[in-house]
């Protein structure tokens, strides 16, 4: 599939965007408890960061400067937080893969089968808005 030229192509962003691209053909390649076992390292690999990147977060909000409290809260990372994340990424871990799941199966003319079969929807970028904690 050609890809058209992007509007940013100097955007930092769009280099992780095809890093991501990148990342997830090569995740879709693989067998599905292959996928499992780096979702279990991911959590594992953030419980053993969790210093670290608790930290560089703690340093990230006291630069943070003139951006109004309620915003400053909101970059905050606690330890309960960081491990809300680790949990999520295991129960990813543990849920059923649904990549190539066959959902619908029919014959439409003698030897002519239609399946329908799950697939991975790629990378999606998510953009969240900064809030108040409520």
């Amino acid at each position: 599939i050609a890809r058209k030229p992007s509007l940013d192509e100097g955007n930092p962003l769009e280099a992780v965007g095809q890093s991501a691209r990148r990342a997830a053909r090569a995740l879709q390649a693989l067998e599905a408890g292959d996928r499992t076992k780096i979702l279990q390292a991911i959590a594992s690999k953030l419980r053993a960061a969790a210093p670290a990147i608790l930290a560089a977060n703690a340093a990230d909000v006291a630069d943070s400067g003139d951006v109004a409290r309620e915003l400053r809260q909101r970059l905050g990372l606690s330890s309960a937080k960081l491990e809300t994340v680790a949990k999520g990424v295991e129960a990813l871990a543990n849920a059923k893969d649904p990549v190539g799941q066959l959902l619908e199966k029919r014959e439409l003319s003698p030897g002519l089968i239609l399946e329908k079969r799950s697939a991975s929807l790629g990378v999606v970028l998510v953009i969240f808005e900064a809030r108040p904690e409520a």
